[in-house]
């Protein structure tokens, strides 16, 4: 078959020196790699970037899905420029985010829906939750809210469809919304998805599920993106529900960043009456994780699990080994999760068949991993109220309580002592003072019990979590092997119960471990499969532990087979439980509280604009009048002087009698 090697999305096999590429892949947490070479010279210039999403396929069979990590530049003969290429699988990429979150009484699914979609698939936009605050219009058949527990994946509820025999349930929910930006603004394209959850109780009575996303208002469809799936793609119980955007066909002249409504129709099948419930759809980018195979993860419903700012991968891993299941990442970022020898291989291997090198295979038996009694010790819960009594020997002044006690008090010869906290209150201010890690109450020599008086401590204890489980089965074929679990995240007795049923599943027996090489693709870790071999007395079922790929031509690959009858813990496993282990040991407090510090990038642009104007403008009123004096026309008096006029109005005027023209 023909090898591609895709980067960016983009066919470059014709660049990779076809003797370099290699692949080896791993179980569960352990990160699959990557590695091949290219030369740039005149011809070809091609250079990837760190970050290059890489897809190596052996013909239809994609064996690798990852990112670039790390590029080696080197100079060959002086001219020829040789970059050597490392990629690492996408489980990787789970290890960027952290989770800060505690979970109690959900499924497993329920757990990983929430870990990818608050901490991983970011950005997204909700569409619809189906939760208590969102108002449905029901159109026909009967819709309703659900809360069965293992009947929704997010929230507290689901949107149940109830359509009997050939006929539907439908309702929609309208909210306007811009499809073509995720909740941080930045821009959708038609390649990203749209995705959705649906449980359906019998498949058999399912015809079909339709979503509409309609561009019209109240119950008008007449503008609207449609996408049909078919029972026939579905199963029992959940489904996770991706469609491309591009994918829906259109009916008059939708608009993606104007949706004001969704429609979801159920129909039946003539077989009878079928209950779909719908969950949790959003718009997620076409990078983003998705749950497609996702098994074995209802039951059983965890009782207790608290992750503190530990990577995604890793809380996956501790959800896996709480419910006995293994886990990855294919090349297409879709989580696989499984109880063991429940994904089989494509093909086993026999006395005649050809699909293996016949002295390649080797097989050996271990029993130094064996665990078939366990003990497990958590962390503490908060009992109910309980009384706590000893008697006074009249010169002790320090009585230990049995547990670490909350909520104290304290009553000697039945009357009510005021109880202060140790190395933080002030003695003298308390008959006596409680040490909650020492478990301690102290009195002093003033308030000190006599002999005889009863010291009565009442409060809620807090009680560690201890249990012991064996497998009868392994113990009685191999006889006991104990082992201890510490673990201060479980908190209640049935998760651990729930820890140790999935140790003992993985080491109640002896382990076997074997390889061959096979040059038949298909392969990859996790997958069972089953060898008989007769002339070698060999007859089992063994899971793949690990497929290394390498060249042998430029259209082939060989691979490296190893095999284990259960799982083991390699080093690097062993390393990263070390360190799981050591966060575990942070308590989180109920009421932390995140101070979060984000750097944020923002340009400003400046533009001078100028006002002509007085800047200290003042205003003056003046008021003009007239004041007229006409003396024409005034009879006139005359007098003799000397004479002094009194103003204008005044009408005499001296009289000359020596010089005058009158004399």
């Amino acid at each position: 078959m023909a090898i591609t090697v895709s980067i960016g999305g983009v066919d470059k096999s014709d660049q990779i020196e076809w003797e370099s590429l290699s692949v080896e892949q791993v179980k569960t947490s352990q990160i699959d790699t990557c590695s091949f070479k290219l030369k740039k010279h005149a011809g070809k210039t091609y250079s990837p970037a760190i970050g290059d999403s890489v897809l190596v396929q052996d013909g239809a069979t994609s064996i690798f899905g990852g990112i670039v990590v790390k590029i080696n530049n080197s100079i060959e003969a002086g001219l020829l420029t040789r970059l050597a290429v490392q990629c690492v699988s996408y489980e990787k990429q789970l290890d960027r985010y952290l989770a800060v979150r505690e979970f109690t009484s959900v499924s497993a699914r329920y757990i990983l829906n929430a870990l990818l979609d608050e901490f991983v698939n970011q950005p997204s936009k909700e569409i619809d939750l189906g939760e208590s605050t969102e108002t449905w219009t029901t159109e026909d058949g009967t819709v309703a809210a659900n809360t069965t527990a293992g009947q929704f994946i997010e929230g507290s509820q689901s949107r149940k469809f109830t359509a009997t025999a050939s006929n539907t349930a439908t309702a929609r929910r309208e909210t306007t919304l811009d499809l073509t930006l995720f909740s941080d603004a930045t821009a959708s394209t038609t390649s990203d998805k749209i995705k959705f959850y649906v449980y359906v109780d019998t498949l058999a009575n399912l015809a079909s599920i339709r979503l509409l996303c309609v561009s019209d208002a109240g119950a008008t469809y007449t503008n609207y993106y449609e996408t049909t799936v078919v029972a026939a793609s579905l199963v029992a119980g959940w489904n996770e529900i991706i469609v491309l955007k591009s994918a829906f066909t259109s009916s008059g002249s939708p608009n993606w960043n104007d949706i004001k409504k969704r429609q979801y129709r159920v129909t039946a099948s003539a077989s009878g009456t079928v209950n779909v419930s719908i969950d949790d759809c959003r718009l997620i980018k076409s990078t983003a994780f998705t749950m497609g195979s996702v098994k074995d993860a209802d039951a059983p419903t965890i009782g207790s699990v608290k992750f503190n700012y530990e990577s995604v991968s890793s809380a996956i891993k501790q959800v896996a080994e709480m419910v006995g299941c293994d886990w990855y990442i294919d090349p297409v970022r879709v989580l696989h999760f499984f109880a063991p020898l429940t994904e089989p291989a494509p093909f086993g291997l026999t006395d005649t068949s050809a699909n293996f090198a016949w002295d390649s295979l080797d097989v050996s038996q271990d029993s130094a991993t064996v665990k078939n009694q366990i003990y497990v010790r958590g962390g503490e819960y908060q009992g109910a109220s309980t009384d706590f009594d000893t008697d006074a020997d009249g010169v002790s002044l320090n009585y230990r309580s049995p547990y670490r006690i909350k909520n104290l008090t304290v009553t000697v010869a039945a009357v009510s002592k005021t109880v202060g906290v140790d190395n933080l209150a002030d003695p003298a201010s308390y008959d006596c003072l409680y040490n909650f890690m020492e478990k301690t109450l102290k009195f002093k020599t003033a308030t000190k019990p006599t002999a005889g008086q009863l010291i009565k401590m009442t409060g809620n204890p807090m009680i560690p979590v201890i249990i012991k489980k064996g497998d009868a089965s392994s113990i009685a074929t191999h006889g006991i092997y104990e082992f201890l679990i510490l673990d201060k995240t479980i908190l209640t007795q049935q998760g651990a119960r729930d820890r140790a049923s999935a140790e003992l599943t993985a080491y109640r027996d002896t382990l076997i471990e074997g390889s061959f090489t096979t040059d038949t693709t298909g392969l990859r870790a996790g997958q069972t499969i089953s060898i008989a071999i007769a002339a070698r007395g060999i007859s089992d079922t063994y899971i793949v532990q690990s497929v290394y790929f390498r060249t042998k031509s430029p259209t082939g690959f060989i691979y490296d087979i190893k095999i284990v009858s259960t799982r083991s813990f390699g080093v690097i496993e062993y390393l990263l439980g070390l360190l799981r282990d050591s966060k575990k040991q942070i308590t989180m407090n109920d009421d932390e509280v995140i101070d979060e510090v984000q750097d944020i990038d923002e340009t400003a642009t400046v533009a001078d604009v100028w006002t002509q104007g007085s800047m200290n403008a003042q205003t003056e009123t003046i008021t003009f009048g007239e004041a007229e004096q006409d003396d024409l026309n005034h009879g006139t008096v005359f007098v003799l002087t000397p004479y002094v006029f009194s103003g204008f109005a005044d009408t005499k005027r001296p009289f000359i009698l020596d010089g005058s023209l009158l004399s």
